[in-house]
């Protein structure tokens, strides 16, 4: 069966390369053609999608999917060479970057929600998170309710940041909330005891523990905010999000992605993490069904 879907992706990116050269391109392809160029926006702090190594090279999931994305551009456009650019970016700037020209695909851990469609355009999921509080592990607390009053710290730019704003009208609480520019900035904070929880994307947070010294000193609680499909983000071009989809879909099909993703949530990666997080169902089957649904913040 998946050769089948192989040949069919491959056939399917051949029958597009052929229409995208044949045809006058416009906006970002014409951008990408024109300059020989592609500017890739890159996060610096999510283990495993975008962040670096001892080297300080920028590595991970994400990364590898847009140079893949990268690489069946180069072809569909007819580019005997494509220089693939990219350039180091916080949560916050990730909009303002794609919308102003300065990126042509963010690639890291953004979340595709219906609000941030209002900007910019998603590519076909290729995660799922839930936002979850992390705590210490000597805390009492089993929910964020049993925080209320206390401290919590979030990082700018999340989502994280109006998902706890909604927590605290449902729930009838308030808590002490504290902002930092980054994950770094935000976990320390919760390590140095400055606060009592740091409410983030579950996976982020166990990227986080998994590089910290004192792994067990922490605990996730079970407790969800929200889930929320992870995708690449790209300016509002429907051209260039065709043909973009059109390449990943095919990496999904093939099974490359499903291999990416074991080589970066399975297995040892730098510095020596190896997070251990097997595909969901879920997952799997948006990778056998390739899907750009967003979801709607509470």
């Amino acid at each position: 069966m998946r050769k089948r879907w192989a040949v069919c992706a491959a056939l399917a990116a051949m029958a597009l390369a052929c229409n995208v050269q044949a045809q006058e391109v416009s906006g970002t392809l014409k951008k990408i053609r024109d300059s020989g160029a592609i500017m890739l926006g890159l996060q610096t702090e999510s283990v495993p999608f975008a962040y670096r190594d001892p080297d300080g090279k920028i590595i991970g999931y994400s990364v590898e999917l847009c140079q893949r994305i990268a690489d069946g551009l180069k072809t569909q456009l007819g580019l005997a060479a494509l220089e693939v650019k990219s350039r180091p970016l916080v949560s916050a700037a990730r909009v303002p970057l794609l919308t102003g020209n300065a990126v042509d695909l963010v690639c890291g851990s953004m979340s595709h929600t219906l609000e941030r469609e209002a900007q910019v355009s998603f590519t076909y999921s290729h995660f799922f998170s839930r936002v979850r509080a992390v705590v210490r592990k000597d805390s009492a607390a089993r929910t964020l309710k049993d925080l209320a009053g206390e401290r919590v710290v979030l990082a700018t730019g999340t989502t994280a940041v109006r998902l706890i704003h909604i927590y605290e009208k449902n729930n009838e609480v308030k808590f002490d909330k504290q902002y930092a520019g980054n994950f770094s900035q935000a976990f320390s904070a919760l390590q140095e005891g400055k606060a009592a929880a740091f409410v983030m994307d579950d996976i982020l947070i166990s990227g986080l523990i998994a590089q910290n010294r004192a792994q067990n000193s922490y605990r996730i609680l079970e407790e969800s905010l929200h889930e929320e499909p992870y995708a690449i983000a790209m300016r509002r071009d429907p051209a260039f999000k065709q043909a973009v989809d059109g390449i990943l879909a095919g990496l999904m099909k093939n099974g490359e992605v499903e291999k990416l993703y074991s080589r970066w949530f399975t297995s040892t990666i730098p510095p020596g993490l190896n997070l251990q997080v097997p595909a969901s169902a879920a997952l799997l089957a948006a990778f056998a069904n390739p899907t750009d649904k967003g979801v709607k913040e509470p």
